[in-house]
């Protein structure tokens, strides 16, 4: 559910959603300078230049499986179902969407669609589709395709968790096989910037013929083209040889034979694949191993940029996490630069104010949290009637080590206040299961954004969004999360999110606590990586093996 929220500057609108990650121009001078007159050059006899060798260009090899090591097993290969973050690697491969992302800005580019227009009053988002591409069955894609793929995650019977994503589409006009036309209710800022993960677009057909879901199957039009899920073994995918876009060398991306992917939840023992030579790439470094990775000669590291950050998450609906100021009493209880600096290695930023990191154009600096107070805690759990505490249990998944360990140091800061606090780790998917069935109380849980506030602010915290299974509801809140998606100026988007920020932070549905880094790791000869501060891999497609 990192879900791992897209433009980094501009898309980031955001957050540079991711990050993606910028100076200050020089103000302009306030008088104009008086004009002078420039010195004559004098002639001279430049040396001769040194001759340089130039660098050798490999040249791009086809062929090769690349064997990657992943952070857990996939929970649904479903792109109108999948909330965890693991799930949107291979979804990524096997299927498109109507734009992708630019690896370093995230800003979306045409993909599926070669071009498209938005109407003056936003209410008009016309895609001009490219042409000739196939669907791994050898059908051709068309306008009917992404219609299909709209309005299955927009029916209400489908409960898609990316429907709020496209809530604002009223309709989907197909005008011709290459030209599609969404009509929106009302002006929607952050669409474009969701359009290169949803939708992804399917195959009607592919669709119904496996019984209306494709949790355990895919097939796209995508470079890669889906081969078998063994659970808990490896996902393999395979190399499209009708794929449609180019790479670097003229011919017809991908350059690999195919990609295998290998989970391992525990950290060490998928380190020691990776370094035993079992993988050739590994995600997710742990934050405890990224200094002797760096030193190591003999392999190369991506990153950290990304806009991962985990909190802790209460139930808003359930006693005792019903009363804010037990909420505010766990925040104020939390060590966040211990956490950072000890837990996890100095490897993360402290949240002290809301998730948008201060780099981002929705970035504010708001340093509510920035220390711990026991006392303050102590008070506000005996205003709320608990001044002998209670017994809670912080639930977290096993993917993420980090994770656990904010959940593991936070249950310790709780006993200091007087809440008898304990940890319990879950299987991944079934953790992601109960917390989206809102059967949690009280966990720890990190979300991925691609870009833009919008992806966590309204999706997690608006009443009834899919992401929001803590029943937080605040109408304040509600009105500014829907006139941030109405107005398009992003000065006054970053104000409207800056008083969504200062209501959180006194609500607390959720304490936040820590902006990740996050590194990938693999050997010199895997060629053609970059990293995409989104926690995207897409760029997989352009890795070749100078093997």
């Amino acid at each position: 559910m990192r879900a791992r929220i897209a433009t980094l500057l501009s898309i980031l609108m955001a957050v540079g959603l991711l990050l993606s990650a910028c100076g200050t121009p020089a103000a302009p001078p306030t008088t104009p300078p008086e004009a002078t007159t420039p010195p004559q050059p004098t002639a001279t006899t430049p040396p001769e230049p040194e001759a340089t060798p130039t660098p050798e260009v490999p040249k791009i090899k086809r062929g090769g499986v690349l064997k990657v090591g992943v952070e857990a097993d996939f929970v649904t290969l479903d792109p109108a179902h999948n909330e965890a973050a693991i799930d949107a690697t291979p979804i990524d491969l096997v299927y498109e969407s109507l734009a992708r992302w630019d690896p370093e800005t995230l800003e979306p580019l045409p993909l599926l669609a070669k071009s498209w227009e938005i109407s003056d009053d936003g209410l008009t988002y016309t895609f001009y589709l490219e042409e000739g591409v196939k669907w791994h069955n050898g059908d051709d894609f068309v306008a009917n395709d992404v219609k299909y793929s709209v309005e299955r995650i927009l029916d209400p019977e489908e409960g898609s968790v990316r429907a709020s994503y496209l809530s604002s589409i009223e309709s989907v006009e197909v005008v011709d096989d290459h030209t599609v036309v969404f009509h929106l209710s009302e002006p929607n800022a952050p669409l474009l910037n969701y359009m290169p993960f949803t939708p992804k677009i399917q195959h009607q057909g592919f669709v119904e013929a496996e019984g209306g879901t494709t949790q355990r199957t895919m097939m796209g039009t995508g470079p890669f083209m889906f081969v078998e899920w063994i659970p808990d073994q490896v996902l393999r995918i395979e190399s499209n040889p009708d794929y449609w876009r180019l790479g670097e060398d003229g011919e017809a991306l991908p350059y690999l034979d195919g990609i295998e992917f290998y989970p391992t939840a525990d950290e060490t023992a998928r380190l020691d694949n990776f370094l035993a030579g079992v993988t050739d790439f590994m995600v997710l470094v742990p934050d405890k191993d990224v200094d002797t990775l760096e030193q190591n000669p003999d392999v190369e590291l991506a990153g950290p940029e990304t806009l991962w950050f985990t909190s802790i998450w209460m139930h808003c609906q359930t006693p005792p996490w019903d009363d804010a100021r037990v909420r505010q009493a766990v925040s104020w209880a939390i060590d966040r630069d211990e956490i950072a600096d000890v837990g996890l290695f100095g490897r993360v930023s402290p949240i002290y104010g809301g998730v948008m990191p201060d780099w981002h154009w929705a970035g504010n600096q708001l340093g509510v949290y920035d220390h711990r107070d026991v006392e303050k805690a102590r008070e506000l759990l005996e205003e709320a009637g608990y001044p002998d505490g209670f017994e809670a249990t912080i639930y977290v998944g096993e993917a993420y080590p980090s994770e656990v360990t904010v959940a593991e140091m936070t249950a310790s800061y709780l006993q200091d206040v007087g809440i008898d606090a304990s940890v319990e780790i879950m299987e991944f998917g079934t953790f992601i299961s109960d917390l989206v069935s809102g059967n949690l109380p009280i966990f720890a849980v990190g979300l991925a954004l691609n870009g833009d506030p919008d992806e966590v602010y309204y999706q997690a915290f608006h009443t009834g969004a899919p992401f929001n299974p803590i029943g937080y509801s605040n109408p304040d809140v509600d009105a500014l999360l829907e006139e941030g998606r109405r107005v398009s100026d992003l000065g006054d988007r970053k104000e409207i999110y800056r008083q969504v920020e200062e209501i959180l932070l006194e609500d607390v549905p959720q304490a936040f606590v820590m902006q990740h880094q996050e590194w990938e790791a693999y050997y010199p000869y895997v060629k053609g990586y970059v990293h995409m501060p989104n926690a995207g891999r897409q760029m997989l497609m352009h890795v070749w093996l100078d093997q």
